[in-house]
This record gives structure tokens, sequence and C-alpha cells, in this order.
């Protein structure tokens, strides 16, 4: 017996009372479903014999049609009457460019291949007068980006310009002197927007970034100074110098 939820149920095709739901509880088996598909598809098929999308034109249907023209497959004859002019293209691919056309969203023009070589020997404007940003300029920029955002995320004055900022990471460190060797990674494959730099150190720390308050610093200085303040570090190093030149 069926339950009584599963008794109101009757098939989309064949009419009949089921328990098990197939197809979001429309049909009984999968075979009325594929048979309903069937059915509605050939009603809703279009014959698009003798239309003309981009630079083919349909001589006939070679596949089955289904829902609207989506799924077909369609034998055309292309403009340039090459050797390779008749070709087989599906409903959907003809669909786009019926609903787009050839503009920036839908770019591929209809054709046998002739349209992609001939852009291939012709590129666009675009390409050839493309602007290149000097070398390492994409990844100054991000690291500039960043050094702002923290300084706004932690309520830090940002007083420095950007030729100040690139002056101070170009520096060798204050502390030890080393040049500058992090990297920051930006821009393509060759790697020419790369930018080597050393860090930005605040002798106080409670003070933002300010000219008079800045110093180059390399990553290691900077981690070792942490917290302390200019004068502390100073000591600091100094004494290291100091059990250095004792031992």
């Amino acid at each position: 017996m069926f339950k009584k939820k599963a008794a109101k149920r009757h098939c989309k095709f064949c009419s009949r009372r089921f328990a098990v739901a197939y197809h979001r509880g429309k049909f009984c088996s999968a075979a009325c479903y594929h048979k309903y598909q069937k059915r509605n598809h050939a009603a809703n098929f279009k014959n698009l014999t003798g239309q003309k999308f981009g630079r083919l034109t349909i001589i006939k249907c070679v596949g089955s049609g289904k829902k609207q023209y989506a799924f077909s497959f369609w034998l055309c004859k292309c403009d340039c009457k090459g050797p390779n002019s008749l070709v087989v293209r599906s409903g959907s691919t003809l669909r786009k460019f019926k609903r787009h056309g050839p503009t920036a969203k839908w770019k591929c023009v209809p054709s046998c291949g002739c349209s992609v070589a001939e852009g291939n020997k012709n590129p666009r404007p675009l390409y050839k007068f493309k602007i290149r940003r000097p070398p390492g300029q994409a990844g100054f920029r991000h690291l500039l980006k960043g050094y702002k955002s923290h300084a706004r995320s932690r309520g830090l004055d940002w007083c420095l310009s950007e030729i100040q900022f690139a002056l101070l990471t170009k520096s060798n460190c204050h502390y030890c002197g080393v040049v500058p060797f992090k990297v920051v990674r930006s821009g393509g494959r060759d790697r020419t927007q790369d930018y080597a730099f050393n860090g930005i150190d605040r002798a106080d720390n409670s003070v933002g970034y300010v000219v008079q308050n800045c110093l180059p610093c390399c990553a290691v200085c900077n981690h070792a100074k942490h917290t302390m303040s200019y004068a502390a570090f100073m000591v600091w190093l100094e004494r290291i110098a100091k059990f250095k030149e004792a031992a």
C-alpha cells in the first residue's frame, strides 16, 4: 500500500501513482522522465536551415534536435570558400552569437576558423600600444598600499610621501648596514615588477610614520628591536659588539 503522501503523487508522463520520487518528485521512473523530455524537445525544435550566423550559412541539421536548438548540430558553409569551409557547429555556439553578437562579451564570430587566423595576423591596437609600468613599479605600489593599510588598522598617522617612502625602503639598514634584500613578488613571469626593499622602523613606537621618526631597517633588526626604544636598542647593540670583541 502507498503512504498517504506518496499516493497523492502522479507521474507527469504516464499519470500513475508512485512512492519513490524521481527528478524532484515529478516522475515515477527514469524512463518516463526521458520520454517526457524527448516529446517536449521534439515539439520545441526550430529549423535553422538557410539562416546565417556570422560567416556561416546553415545547410542542414545533422544531429537530433532537442530543446530549441541548444544541443542540435548543424552543417554550415563558411563565406571564405576555403578547403575547410564545410564545418559542423553546435546550436549552443550559434545561440550565444545570436544573443550577444560580435561584442566584447562574445568576441568569437562563427566561422570555419578563418576569423581566428585573421585576428592573429592583425592584432588589436590594445595589445600593440600596451602601456607597461617601469620595472619594480607594481611591487612598490603593492608594498606602499600594505604599509598604509597596516598603519590605518593600528590607528597610526601616515605622513610619508611616495618619494620619501621610496628613499627609506631603498636605503641600507640604519643599524647593520645591509642592502635591501627582501623582495615583493608582483608582475608577470619575467619578474620585472619585483621590488627589493628594506623595512621602516619607527624610532619612537608611540609616534606614527613621520619623516623624523622613520629609519630604514631590515627585517632582522626590526624583529630584534620589537617594542624597545631607540636608546635601549642602541645600548643592546653596543653590549653585543663589546662581547664579541672580548670573545
